[in-house]
């Protein structure tokens, strides 16, 4: 009679310490079981700034007059602070470092930099994302399981809940949570560019010599005078940017359903040229940028133009140059692109 009652008495003690822990593993800050596509989304945002990683990342090009795969090496580093290294694999020398976001060190022309000047899913998890607008105007499914360079993926597709814009679809490591791929998807599910490691590791610490520009083997500093990309690239020092709040005459009359304003400036990049005024709207992930200047003499720009998933459209209004850009169908950049007026003055 006494051991069933010690028993009885472990028992409860049992399922007592059960409760605490369970309560401990549903309180924040605690570590929760990844089961919705959105907790995969959110655990994908987090990895890919606060992790170390290096890989081979091929890519469709969407340069202007460039349709063609290319391949960057992609060393990222977030230990003491964040430092990354994206160089071309394919073609010429040309490469980027930077540190706490901020460029360092250059090397290659400016129309070969301005390829890879961005790791495209450091952009997908930049501060433009809004998680509010996201569940507004997303739809967050999961796909089947797949392998991507050798490892195990969960495939979250987000399906935008308004056809004027681009779905995606993500790739992400079962046990690191980084993107491993990731397709622009038109409305019937058919892929319109693809980003995609084809290896990737994670290592626990980064060497110094990890992250140097490299050509042929030797370690490379880029010359000032030859070597260095367009100046205008590399840090705000070098360029004559002024930003200006007023209030714009102009007014964009049509967005696509769920975008809202989320930047407008005035900038001036050189001396010699006009301001550009610069509006930028979001859906929680996809960008338009409009710009609006005066009219160049010698670069209009009228008509669309496609490559991949990147297009821009551009029209002339009271003589003023208009541009819209992003990545979203160019039915509906044209939309936007027309839909910019001039205010009248009463």
């Amino acid at each position: 009679m006494y051991k069933s009652k010690v028993n009885k008495a472990s028992f409860a003690k049992k399922i007592q310490l059960f409760s605490i822990l369970a309560l401990f593993v549903s309180t924040p800050g605690f570590s929760q079981v990844i089961k919705t596509p959105k907790q995969y989304f959110n655990k994908m945002v987090e990895a890919v700034s606060s992790i170390n990683y290096k890989g081979i990342l091929v890519f469709n090009n969407v340069a202007p007059g460039d349709d063609s795969i290319s391949a960057l090496e992609i060393v990222h580093s977030h230990q003491d602070q964040k430092e990354s290294r994206v160089s071309s694999i394919d073609g010429g020398p040309t490469s980027v470092y930077r540190k706490n976001d901020q460029i360092k060190e250059l090397l290659g022309g400016k129309r070969q930099i301005e390829k890879i000047m961005n790791n495209p899913f450091e952009n997908f998890c930049a501060k433009t994302l809004d998680d509010q607008q996201l569940v507004q105007n997303y739809i967050f499914e999961f796909g089947p399981d797949s392998m991507v360079a050798g490892r195990g993926v969960k495939v979250v597709v987000l399906k935008p809940k308004y056809k004027q814009v681009f779905g995606y679809s993500f790739y992400i490591d079962k046990e690191h949570y980084m993107p491993l791929k990731m397709n622009y998807m038109s409305h019937d599910g058919a892929n319109i560019n693809s980003y995609m490691f084809v290896n990737i590791e994670y290592p626990k610490h980064f060497n110094a010599t990890d992250l140097k520009i490299k050509m042929d083997g030797k370690v490379v500093m880029p010359d000032q005078e030859e070597k260095l990309a367009d100046k205008s690239l590399i840090d705000d020092k070098h360029v004559e940017n002024k930003e200006e709040k007023y209030a714009s005459s102009w007014k964009i009359e049509f967005l696509p359903q769920g975008f809202k304003i989320f930047d407008h400036q005035v900038k001036k990049f050189h001396k010699k040229n006009s301001s550009v005024e610069h509006f930028v709207f979001s859906d929680g992930i996809a960008l338009i940028s409009v710009y609006i200047e005066a009219l160049p003499e010698n670069q209009i720009f009228r008509g669309s133009s496609v490559k991949g998933a990147m297009s821009a459209y551009g029209a002339v209004q009271n003589g003023h140059q208009i541009v819209v850009v992003g990545k979203i169908p160019i039915e509906t950049l044209e939309l936007v692109g027309n839909s910019v007026k001039q205010k009248v003055e009463k």
